[in-house]
């Protein structure tokens, strides 16, 4: 069974009805739109959610940027039982593709980066 698979599966047998969708803003905050579960999707996982204010959170020039949830990242929201979160990359709409002032994304070419170089940590952030 695929990640997406089971995230659909989880959302069908424990009563959830609502999916948050978080991701992290160009200054590190954490953001997050909500959606019912009935207008949720399993394509959503491939083709991303299209969400109005991710212009204030990023470049407002930048008008074609997607939510790409991350099934490996689901976690049930303690203080909203009938809530789940799955974190989200962010991705441009016309080539489905990374955008570069996601700070996961940032994260993440680091990390890649370091292990190529050989470097056994690093820190990142402050």
């Amino acid at each position: 069974m695929t990640a997406v698979d089971e995230v659909l599966k989880y959302i069908a047998t424990n009563e959830i009805k609502w999916i948050d969708f978080q991701f992290f803003g160009i200054d590190g905050q954490l953001h997050r739109v909500s959606m019912s579960r009935s207008e949720f999707e399993e394509s959503h996982f491939a083709k991303g959610v299209a969400v109005a204010n991710l212009l204030k959170v990023f470049d407002k020039e930048q008008t074609d940027l997607l939510l790409l949830p991350d099934p490996d990242t689901v976690g049930r929201v303690p203080w909203e039982t009938s809530t789940i979160r799955l974190i989200c990359d962010v991705v441009t709409a016309v080539s489905n593709e990374r955008f570069l002032k996601d700070p996961r994304y940032a994260v993440e070419r680091v990390e890649t980066s370091r292990s190529a170089l050989g470097v056994k940590s690093a820190k990142v952030g402050t």
